[in-house]
């Protein structure tokens, strides 16, 4: 089955699935925790998620990739759990958190389709993995969209993990041939 008919079969509209912000509430952003480290994220104003840009951008999103799935996020009309905060959007559609981030995630699968050079391909593979992670976060169990946005992105690493283990294996090192 092709990568597009898997990620239209994940997410076709069955029923209206819960807003991951229904399943856990999110504890009061009023009390200081003891101890957060930089690549923990942060609590943001009208936001349900921790916002972990820092980590993301580690992980290879650029900040203007990230700005741009935020800025749709927040622009949506569409009917949210909490009008307060900007991802809880109902509904996998424009402006819910899974939806945007999975859409970027599917740009660069879509490229890693059309790329030649397997190299190139691998890296977009890779980057589609991280997107399609950022959708599934914060990967709170029982949420079955960010469910199925986790197994698109393990089906996005297989795929760039394929791409280096045909180049790893037509390398050759001493070390390497010693552990054969």
């Amino acid at each position: 089955m092709s990568q597009a008919n898997l990620s239209e079969t994940l997410f076709k509209p069955r029923f209206k699935h819960p807003e991951t912000s229904t399943l856990v509430r999110r504890f009061s952003a009023g009390k200081p925790q003891a101890m957060q480290s930089a690549l923990s994220g942060n609590h943001v104003d009208h936001w349900y998620r921790l916002i972990n840009r820092l980590m993301w951008i580690w992980r290879g999103v650029t900040p203007q990739e990230i700005l741009d799935v935020q800025a749709r996020i927040v622009m949506s009309e569409a009917e949210r759990t909490d009008p307060e905060l900007f991802d809880t959007v109902i509904g996998y559609r424009g402006g819910n958190w899974i939806f945007e981030w999975a859409k970027e995630a599917m740009q660069w699968q879509q490229k890693a389709g059309q790329e030649a050079d397997p190299l190139l391909s691998g890296r977009h593979w890779l980057h589609a993995s991280n997107l399609y992670s950022i959708a599934a976060y914060p990967h709170i169990k029982g949420d079955e969209l960010a469910e199925q946005a986790q197994a698109l992105a393990n089906r996005a690493y297989e795929e760039a993990a394929s791409g280096c283990r045909a180049r790893c294996a037509s390398w050759s090192s001493p070390s390497l041939a010693a552990r054969r």
